[in-house]
């Protein structure tokens, strides 16, 4: 047999595979097709240097055509991955191995922020912003990485400004900050890989990696490499503020308070979200015994956000939607579920066998 045909025949079989775990799932034809697109190997016809990008950062020929606003989403989409840990440039076997050299695998590797927490805050040491760009530059050359930038509201490559403009880092900056997330949760059909916890304005956010997630990571999010570290610089700096206004005069003075305004202001808006994240550690169950918040990986991306839907302003309405079905429970076969309400759950156990199994208290079941 050749290896054209052992090719043919691997990639039969391969398909026999998805098709049984499709069906042994349950997924739909238009989940499938979701899935197939994104996997495919996408191409574009365009000058602009952009080559094709596949889920595992290849180079490839035609498939899928799209447009070059899309395909530059999809090699920022590849940059997140790469910081929140998500993808591993340059390691057989791993998801996102790319075709790079190795040391351009090794600098992208750098990039990567091992908790999965990424914030969304110029200057800081773990700014999605700076890291994403960076691993574009590193992936594409400078020229194409601007060109990538520039291409995602639409404008034309030749028109972006060059490496190291504020045009550039501040296009980066918006789009991850607000359209890159819609983009997103469209993408993986209202069940997102990224989660962006932001304070009620969106003055101030964070971006998760939910299989990086512990029930560790909220207090991580509080402490003060992030959240609690920002709010001490912005009281810090309205303190100053307010002594430097006390002695400035003329228009100087009335800068001075302008500035003081807006710090007081995103001052406020941090604590609310401070307090927001800790009524989520802090969370009670039916018993009003303290149970937080932790990740339960078996049941599904959207029950896992469903609690934070207080700290998702960019999408709180699917996850509130979910918060609430738990609540009355229509998903008590969840550890989540569970979490938050055991003695309803352990009930049903007695009579419901399948539930018993779930939550492994046969010794409750009742049958």
């Amino acid at each position: 047999m050749t290896i054209a045909e052992r090719t043919t025949q691997l990639f039969s079989v391969e398909q026999r595979i998805n098709d049984e775990m499709y069906d042994l799932y349950g997924v739909s034809a238009a989940d499938r097709a979701a899935i197939e697109a994104e996997l495919a190997e996408p191409s574009i016809e365009s000058d602009s240097g952009m080559a094709a990008l596949t889920e595992d950062g290849e180079d490839v020929s035609a498939r899928t055509p799209l447009t070059e606003q899309e395909l530059a989403r999809r090699w920022l989409s590849y940059s997140v991955g790469i910081v929140v840990g998500r993808f591993k440039p340059g390691v057989n076997g791993e998801l996102g191995r790319g075709a790079f050299s190795a040391d351009i695998a090794k600098e992208l590797c750098g990039l990567v922020v091992t908790d999965g927490v990424v914030v969304l805050d110029s200057g800081h040491a773990d700014d999605l912003a700076t890291r994403v760009e960076r691993g574009l530059e590193l992936m594409l050359g400078d020229e194409a990485a601007v060109q990538v930038v520039g291409a995602l509201d639409g404008e034309a490559a030749s028109g972006s400004p060059r490496r190291g403009t504020a045009g550039t880092t501040d296009l980066l900056r918006r789009y991850v900050e607000r359209e890159f997330f819609r983009w997103h949760v469209k993408l993986y059909r209202s069940r997102p890989v990224y989660w962006l916890l932001q304070s009620s304005k969106r003055s101030y956010g964070l971006y998760l990696f939910h299989e990086r997630a512990t029930r560790d990571t909220l207090y991580l999010i509080q402490g003060n490499r992030y959240l609690g570290g920002k709010i001490n610089h912005t009281r810090q700096r309205g303190e100053d503020l307010q002594r430097d206004v006390r002695t400035a005069q003329g228009a100087r003075k009335r800068e001075l308070e302008r500035e003081l305004e807006k710090t007081e202001t995103l001052l406020a808006e941090l604590e609310e979200f401070a307090l927001a994240l800790k009524a989520i550690t802090d969370a009670t169950n039916e018993r009003g015994e303290t149970v937080g918040w932790a990740p339960e990986l078996d049941d599904g991306v959207i029950l896992n956000l469903a609690p934070l839907y207080t700290v998702l302003p960019a999408w709180a309405a699917e996850p509130r939607k979910y918060w609430d079905r738990l609540a009355t429970g229509e998903y008590d076969w969840s550890y989540t579920a569970m979490r938050y309400w055991p003695d309803r759950v352990a009930t049903k156990c007695r009579t419901n066998k399948s539930y018993a199994i779930a939550h492994n208290r046969l010794d409750l079941y009742d049958g």
